[in-house]
């Protein structure tokens, strides 16, 4: 793997990045921790009998969150393309073009890296304070 490097965040990058977690569903993912929805999970774990304890029970319904989850996040992913490759490419320094034309492999983990920067977490942090 090539080492990848990346400019810092700036404030401009921001704007980008709230796109992206708008296309991405975050009201779907939210709706998906409703207590109302979580409830009927566990009712509906329950009453099939597939939880034959609270362990198993928190573990199932756990699982149906996350896999619902990433069904949103895959199922709304290709509606922010665009912005994920300006992004990348802003923080990279490599052209739009460039960026979408990465192998599945590269392109992958110049996400992961991406994710993995102290200044996403950190701007995850704070975002996340504007649903509190």
């Amino acid at each position: 793997m090539m080492a990848i490097e990346f400019k810092q965040l700036k404030s401009s990058d921001m704007f980008i990045m709230f796109k992206i977690i708008n296309k991405i569903g975050l009201n779907e993912i939210k709706n998906q921790l409703e207590p109302k929805t979580i409830e009927k999970l566990v009712d509906g774990f329950k009453g099939k009998g597939k939880a034959k304890d609270n362990e198993s029970l928190i573990y199932s319904v756990g699982l149906s969150v996350t896999i619902e989850m990433a069904n949103v996040i895959i199922g709304n992913l290709p509606k922010c393309e665009d912005e994920i490759y300006t992004l990348l490419s802003r923080v990279s320094g490599k052209s739009k073009k460039e960026i979408s034309e990465l192998d599945m492999v590269t392109f992958t983990e110049y996400i992961v890296e991406f994710v993995k920067k102290d200044e996403f977490k950190d701007f995850t942090k704070v975002a996340l304070k504007l649903f509190n």
